[in-house]
């Protein structure tokens, strides 16, 4: 069908989107669109997709490990008290030391002792008579259990260097460790010291 004469730019417009309309198509006016054989089922697919990869990718963020909780501390309720049994002398070899462990909390403590302890004895100098023990791999030794004010007392040989005579600082220490640990593993040490004492180290 002709454009007739004088027809305005309207007109022809118009009597254009009637054939379109006739033949079921829709013109576009940014030129030819393109259409998939498929039709609505290459939508829905498109649509599926987009979804997983929104569940993929919240999945992937997820899954990122949680940060490391830092290890609580056995013990906290616990203090320590170290006394010798006589009093130093130059040339003493060794001295008795009485530990006694007390528990301060308000519920009952179950503990293991490790393998490691020692009795430090700073002379003139800052130099250390005492003795200490260590272990490369502390395992749990002894189990004890501790009710609210209760306390454990023990006794232990020190072996001592050479003393000056003078002024000294004691304190001794022991190691515990959770008796739930694994023994192959290796277990996670806990230091327990007791104060400062000052004695003195007299001449023979």
């Amino acid at each position: 069908m002709a454009d007739l004469p004088g027809e305005d730019s309207g007109s022809k417009e118009s009597a254009r989107l009637q054939r379109a309309r006739r033949s079921g198509s829709s013109p576009s006016a940014h030129g030819p669109s393109l259409h998939h054989p498929s039709g609505g089922r290459w939508s829905r697919d498109w649509l599926r997709a987009l979804v997983l990869a929104g569940i993929t990718a919240v999945g992937c963020s997820s899954a990122k490990p949680a940060a490391e909780q830092p290890r609580p501390s056995i013990g906290q309720s616990l203090s320590l008290a170290v006394a010798l049994k006589s009093a130093l002398t130059v040339g003493d070899a060794t001295v008795t030391a009485d530990f006694s462990l007390t528990n301060n909390g308000a519920a009952a403590f179950d503990g293991c002792f490790g393998p490691s302890w020692g009795t430090s004895v700073i002379v003139e100098g800052g130099r250390d008579a005492g003795h200490l023990v260590r272990a490369d791999h502390p395992s749990c030794v002894e189990k004890f259990k501790l009710l609210p004010a209760q306390k454990i007392v023990w006794s232990k040989k020190v072996p001592l260097g050479t003393l000056s005579a003078g002024p000294a600082k004691v304190t001794g220490w022991v190691k515990l460790v959770d008796p739930a640990c694994d023994q192959y593993r290796g277990c996670h040490e806990t230091s327990i010291a007791s104060p400062l004492m000052m004695v003195s180290v007299g001449q023979r």
